[in-house]
C-alpha cells in the first residue's frame, strides 16, 4: 500500500493524453499573449526549454510546482485557469472533445 493510500488520500489519475496536449496548448497561449519566447520562459522559471517544448507538445505533463511558475510567470488569466479545470473536469466525467 502506498503513503497515499495508507492515509487515506486518493491517488489522482495521470493525464490522459488530450489532456495533456490541451494543457501544453494553454500554457503556450499564456506564453505567447505576453511575447516571450520558449527560452526566455525556461529562464524565468528555471527550466530548460526542451522540458516546456515537451509540455507545450503534449508529451509530458508538468508538475504542479512548473505548471504554477508558468502561469504565474504569464499573469495567465482566470479564464485560461479555468478552461483547464474545466477542460479536466469534463474529461474525467466521461466527456469527449
Amino acid at each position: 500500500m502506498s503513503n497515499g493510500a495508507q492515509h487515506g488520500h486518493r491517488r489522482v489519475p495521470d493525464l490522459s493524453p488530450e489532456m495533456r496536449e490541451f494543457i501544453g496548448q494553454e500554457l503556450r497561449n499564456c506564453r505567447d499573449r505576453i511575447g516571450l519566447t520558449r527560452q526566455q520562459l525556461a529562464k524565468q522559471i528555471n527550466s530548460a526549454s526542451s522540458t516546456l517544448a515537451g509540455i507545450e507538445r503534449g508529451d509530458t505533463a508538468p508538475s504542479l510546482g512548473m505548471f504554477l511558475d508558468i502561469l504565474y510567470a504569464t499573469d495567465a488569466s482566470e479564464s485560461q485557469v479555468l478552461s483547464i479545470l474545466r477542460k479536466d473536469m469534463h474529461l474525467r466525467s466521461g466527456g469527449a472533445r
